[in-house]
C-alpha cells in the first residue's frame, strides 16, 4: 500500500491531538491515578509509569507513518499484564486505538480493578475505539480469532492461543533474565555507577518486573569490592510495609501469594546467602536477599524472580559469560544484556539472543516508538499467519504495516 502525504499528515495530527488529549488526562488526574495504583505498585514506580506514558502519548504522532501503512480496519487484541498497568495501557490500547478502529483489551485477572480503575478516570480522553473487557479467557480468544494479537505472559500460554484462534500476526512478550555483566574495568566512579544502575533495576516496583536483572555477572577481580558497595547501598534502602514511601524501597510485594511464590523459587533455586535484609512482619512483604550463584546454573533452567533478589555470578573471562548466555535455555529467553565496564560488550549488536544495550539498565532503554525485546523466542516472539514463532525485537506498528 502506498500513501499520499497529505494522509501522513493528517494522521500524525489527529494522533498529536488526541495523545497530547490523554497525556494532558493523565497529568490533570495524577493524584487519582496513584491512589489507583498503590495497591499493586511502589510510589516511585508509579511515578515514572506516568512521566513514561505521558512521554509516549504525546510523541504518539512518531508512529503515524507506519500506521498509515497499515489497514485501520484489522482488530487489535491485547492481553495485559499484572504489572504497570498504566504504561501497558498507553503502549498496548491507547495509543493504537488512534489510529486502529477496534481495539480491545483483557486485563490481567490480578490488576483487573487497576486497568478499570484507570479507564474511569481517565474518562472521555480514551479513544472511542480503544475498550477494556472483563470477559473470560475463552470468551476473549473466541473475540481474538483472525485478529492481530498482542500477548503479554508466559509463552507456552501464547503459543498455544496461536493454534486456537488463527490470528493474521501474534506478537508475544515474555521475559529474559536481563544479565547485567560488572566487568574487569568496573572500578572507582565506573563502579559506583554500576551498583546505583543495578539496584534501581532490581527493586524497580520492588523486584516485579520482567525487566528487572535476575542475573549479574561479576568479574572476579571486582567481586569483592562490588559486593560490598552492593550491601552498602542496599541497607540504605527503606524497608517498609508502606508503598506509598518515596524513592527506591524494600516494600510490599502485589500480593501474599506473590511471596509464597517467590519464597518458594529461593528454596527451590538454593544458592549461597551472602546477604539478606530485614522483613517487615507484614504477609506482603519479602526482604532483599543477595545470593551466589555458579556458572553451571546460568545454562539449566533459571527462575524469573518478581522479588528483590539479586543471584551473582562470579566470572573470569569474558568467554565464559558468552557460552552460558549461549546454552539453549538462555538461547531461548534472551532479550537485554546490559553492563559496566566489560570489553566484550564494546561494539556488539547481541550476546547470545540478548540485546545488547550497554551502560544502561533495560528500563532506560526501552522506548515505546522502537522495537522491544531480544531474538529469544520466549522472550519477545512473533507469529505471522500461525507460523512458527521467530524471536526478533518487535514493535506493533511495524508488524501491522508488514501485514498490508
Amino acid at each position: 500500500m502506498t500513501a499520499s502525504s497529505m494522509e501522513f499528515l493528517d494522521a500524525r495530527a489527529a494522533a498529536a491531538t488526541a495523545g497530547n488529549t490523554l497525556a494532558d488526562a493523565i497529568e490533570a488526574r495524577a493524584d487519582q491515578v496513584v491512589a489507583a495504583l498503590r495497591p499493586i505498585a511502589s510510589d516511585a514506580s508509579i511515578h515514572i509509569e506516568i512521566k513514561d506514558a505521558v512521554a509516549l502519548l504525546r510523541t504518539a504522532d512518531a508512529e503515524a507513518d507506519r500506521y498509515v501503512l497499515a489497514d485501520p480496519a484489522t482488530p487489535l487484541r491485547a492481553y495485559l499484564p499484572a504489572n504497570n498497568a498504566l504504561y501497558s495501557a498507553a503502549l498496548f490500547v491507547f495509543l493504537p486505538a488512534l489510529y486502529l478502529d477496534d481495539v480491545m483489551a483483557r486485563p490481567s485477572a490480578r490488576s483487573k480493578a487497576q486497568y478499570f480503575a484507570l479507564r474511569d478516570i481517565l474518562g472521555d480522553a480514551v479513544p472511542a475505539t480503544a475498550r477494556l473487557v472483563d470477559y473470560s479467557q475463552r470468551e476473549f480468544a473466541d473475540l481474538s480469532a483472525g485478529a492481530a494479537v498482542v500477548f503479554n505472559g508466559r509463552p507456552e500460554n501464547g503459543m498455544r492461543l496461536v493454534d486456537v484462534i488463527n490470528p493474521t500476526v501474534f506478537l508475544g512478550f515474555g521475559a529474559g533474565p536481563n544479565p547485567a555483566l560488572i566487568g574487569p574495568d568496573c572500578r572507582g566512579a565506573v563502579l559506583g555507577e554500576a551498583v546505583e544502575a543495578v539496584v534501581a533495576a532490581r527493586l524497580y516496583n520492588n523486584g516485579e518486573d520482567c525487566l528487572c536483572p535476575d542475573l549479574v555477572f561479576v568479574h572476579r577481580s571486582v567481586r569483592a569490592e562490588f559486593v560490598d558497595r552492593l550491601v552498602a547501598r542496599l541497607r540504605e534502602v527503606p524497608v517498609t510495609g508502606d508503598r506509598g514511601v518515596p524513592g527506591l524501597i524494600n516494600g510490599p510485594l502485589a500480593a501474599a501469594d506473590s511471596v509464597t511464590g517467590l519464597a518458594g523459587q529461593v528454596a527451590c533455586f538454593a544458592r549461597r546467602e551472602l546477604w539478606r535484609g530485614d522483613g517487615v512482619d507484614t504477609p506482603d512483604h519479602h526482604p532483599v536477599i543477595v545470593r551466589e550463584a555458579a556458572l553451571s546454573d546460568v545454562t539449566a533452567d533459571i527462575p524469573e524472580y518478581f522479588g528483590p533478589v539479586f543471584d551473582l555470578v562470579t566470572y573470569d573471562r569474558f568467554e565464559e559469560v558468552e557460552a552460558a548466555l549461549s546454552a539453549p535455555d538462555r538461547i531461548a529467553d534472551g532479550m537485554y544484556v546490559w553492563g559496566y565496564g566489560e570489553p566484550g560488550l564494546d561494539g556488539r549488536e547481541r550476546l547470545g539472543t540478548g540485546r545488547v544495550i550497554g551502560p544502561t539498565t533495560p528500563f532506560e532503554a526501552e522506548s515505546g516508538h522502537a522495537p522491544f525485546g531480544g531474538w529469544g523466542r520466549r522472550a519477545s516472539w512473533v507469529s505471522v499467519g500461525g507460523a512458527a514463532p521467530a524471536g526478533r525485537p518487535l514493535l506493533l506498528a511495524d508488524e501491522l504495516a508488514a501485514q498490508r
